[in-house]
């Protein structure tokens, strides 16, 4: 990012949805959080599945992440606010 555009907007401007306004962590790319909300609309809303299961996705594909202990959290944050708005 640069300092003339905050990084949420220029992730958004990417297509990707951060998980904090400011100073986000990680984002996740919006057509991921349509498919999370189409499914909570129509099972039962488990923010911790996704979360474990986008953690062994990544993992078998060797894409290791730093904080997965806290990615259920960022996730949750993420899809609450991609709703909201």
């Amino acid at each position: 990012t640069c300092q003339c555009c905050p990084a949420s907007t220029a992730l958004l401007m990417r297509g990707y949805f951060p998980c904090a306004p400011s100073r986000p962590t990680i984002a996740f790319h919006l057509d991921l959080l349509e498919l999370i909300a189409l499914q909570m609309k129509r099972g039962a809303p488990n923010a911790t599945a996704w979360a474990e299961t986008l953690e062994a996705f990544w993992c078998e594909r060797q894409y290791l992440i730093a904080f997965q202990d806290t990615l259920r959290c960022r996730l949750g944050n993420a899809t609450q606010w991609y709703q909201v708005l």
